[in-house]
């Protein structure tokens, strides 16, 4: 019936971003999702391998998110946002402590 074609949930988190949001809230989001991708992947193919476990966990929880965002539940605001907020700390606590570890290395300590 009508009702229940104007009741469905959309299954895509993209197109539900176009549709309620525009062109330029998609572009953004998926520009979003493909810096997250690339860094994550960076990072784990140039990490010691001691660390590699880590870049791979979080890897595979940003694909698991995004496949639940395109092909389950739609898009779901809250998991995606906590998520993606650890991989932006963590990704800024690898850097700060990095950045820490070359000063020691350049100021001699």
């Amino acid at each position: 019936s009508v009702n229940e074609f104007l009741n469905h949930v959309i299954h895509n988190a993209y197109v539900a971003v176009f549709v309620e949001r525009g062109i330029f809230a998609v572009a953004f989001f998926i520009c979003l999702n493909a810096a997250t991708l690339f860094t994550l992947l960076t990072r784990l193919f140039a990490a010691e391998p001691s660390e590699r476990h880590v870049f791979a966990a979080l890897l595979a929880g940003f694909l698991g998110v995004q496949t639940e965002m395109m092909l389950f539940r739609g898009f779901m605001s809250l998991p995606y946002w906590i998520f993606m907020s650890i991989v932006v700390l963590f990704l800024s606590e690898i850097r700060s402590s990095n950045a820490r570890r070359y000063d020691r290395l350049v100021g001699g300590e």
